[in-house]
C-alpha cells in the first residue's frame, strides 16, 4: 500500500516507508520519546508536518556550506 501524500497524519508503517527506517526504529523513537506522536485509541499515529519539521531541524550541512 503506498501511503496517500495529501493525508495529515500517518502510521508507523507509512511514516517509515515515507521517510526510511525500520518500523522498529520508529517504535523505539516513539517509546524514546524522539518523534512528536499522537495516539488515537492504540495506535500511534503521526502528523505529516511535525515529521517535516522534525527532520528539517536534525539536518547536517554538507562540507562545502560549512565554509560559507
Amino acid at each position: 500500500m503506498q501511503p496517500d501524500s495529501t493525508r495529515e497524519f500517518l502510521d508507523i508503517r507509512e511514516a517509515a516507508a515515507i521517510y526510511g527506517g525500520s518500523i522498529a526504529w520508529w517504535r523505539k523513537a516513539v517509546w524514546l520519546r524522539q518523534i512528536p506522536y499522537y495516539k488515537r485509541g492504540a495506535r500511534v499515529v503521526f502528523r505529516r508536518s511535525e515529521l517535516e519539521r522534525y527532520f528539517a531541524a536534525r539536518r547536517v550541512p554538507a562540507k562545502g556550506e560549512l565554509a560559507s
